[in-house]
């Protein structure tokens, strides 16, 4: 199923059989415009997605997709001549810091929250791009753990590294599949979710053109935990959270308002997803249920609004109103040791 459709109309067998034409119709396009982008955007294929293996360690950490700025990094355009990359008004697309995720920017970078301060200087101020990006998958794997973004494909509604524009989304099944099939699992990190935000999780209500009643409404952005979860669901899958010692609750219609009020302002809970026998997507003899905890912080990108966020204005006011980026790392952190401190520290930061 194709998510966040820019037209509802679409024939999505077709759309999905002709993905990897599309793009390379693209790329050839940009070749013949001299390396300017096209008005109208195109269908994009993960560039980094087969980049670092995935293992079964007992972590993932899940983002979305990366900005349309890998293009500068692409080997086709390299080997065809590609010096500058243009948008369609003339304005430069430079090139990420390194060509990897979350390569894109210093400032707002992901890695800074995983990596100590030493590490993280090492990386974006002593080596160049290509060895920063070699460093980076050998730590991962090196350290146990899984990094992958949630969208396989996606037709962007405008050039913006927004994941508010991403449309005509399809998923990486190989990822569900890797974290359904480990039987090392034990948490998920989503960079960006719904549950963290003040409004909660967000169910269809009815059925339309954009809405299937009783799933994950991914409408109004593209958050990586949001698309995971309403994904499992496309899959008929189910879902149910739990917040720590209450009850599960189930991802249905009926559960809708309970779930938008319990899952806002929470960093950790947990997730069971039931894979009924005979799936035809995970092609399982017998019925499966994962148990697994969830962390939904803020993105490292997340602008000034969300200081006003429960979670991060009750720790401010009990950490002399440090910086959010101090939390953040804490966070991050936390849940790559997963100790008994750590879950308790996490479990702390929910907000009722």
């Amino acid at each position: 199923m194709i998510l966040r459709k820019t037209n509802p109309a679409m024939n999505e067998n077709e759309y999905l059989n002709r993905i990897s034409d599309s793009n390379a119709n693209f790329l050839n396009t940009l070749i013949e415009n001299n390396f300017v982008l096209p008005n109208e955007t195109p269908v994009e294929i993960h560039p980094y997605k087969n980049d670092l293996p995935l293992e079964n360690f007992d972590n993932y950490i899940i983002g979305t997709f990366p900005p349309i700025s890998y293009l500068n990094d692409n080997i086709l355009l390299n080997n065809e001549g590609l010096n500058t990359l243009h948008y369609p008004n003339g304005r430069l697309l430079s090139a990420p810091g390194i060509p990897f995720y979350h390569g894109n920017t210093r400032d707002i970078s992901l890695w800074q929250y995983i990596l100590d301060e030493n590490l993280f200087n090492h990386v974006f101020e002593e080596l160049n791009r290509l060895a920063a990006k070699d460093f980076l998958i050998n730590y991962l794997q090196d350290n146990r753990i899984n990094y992958s973004d949630i969208i396989y494909s996606t037709k962007r509604k405008k050039y913006s590294p927004s994941d508010s524009c991403l449309g005509d989304i399809v998923i990486n099944d190989d990822l569900l599949k890797h974290i359904l099939t480990n039987n090392n699992v034990t948490r998920l990190l989503f960079n960006t979710a719904s549950a963290f935000s003040k409004s909660g999780i967000k169910i269809h209500q009815n059925n339309g053109e954009r809405s299937i009643v009783g799933r994950v409404n991914v409408n109004n952005t593209a958050n990586s935990f949001d698309l995971f979860f309403r994904a499992l669901q496309d899959r008929n899958c189910t879902i149910e959270f739990r917040v720590e010692n209450d009850n599960w609750i189930e991802v249905n219609v009926n559960n809708r308002a309970e779930l938008s009020n319990t899952f806002s302002s929470k960093i950790i809970f947990k997730a069971k997803i039931v894979i009924p026998a005979r799936n035809d997507f995970f092609n399982n003899e017998q019925e499966i249920t994962k148990e697994i905890y969830v962390v939904t912080p803020f993105s490292p990108a997340a602008r000034g609004r969300v200081n006003s966020n429960p979670v991060i204005q009750n720790w401010r006011q009990q950490n002399n109103n440090q910086d959010r980026s101090v939390l953040l790392k804490l966070i991050y952190q936390s849940f790559l040791r997963f100790n008994q401190e750590d879950l308790t520290f996490l479990h702390g930061l929910n907000v009722e």
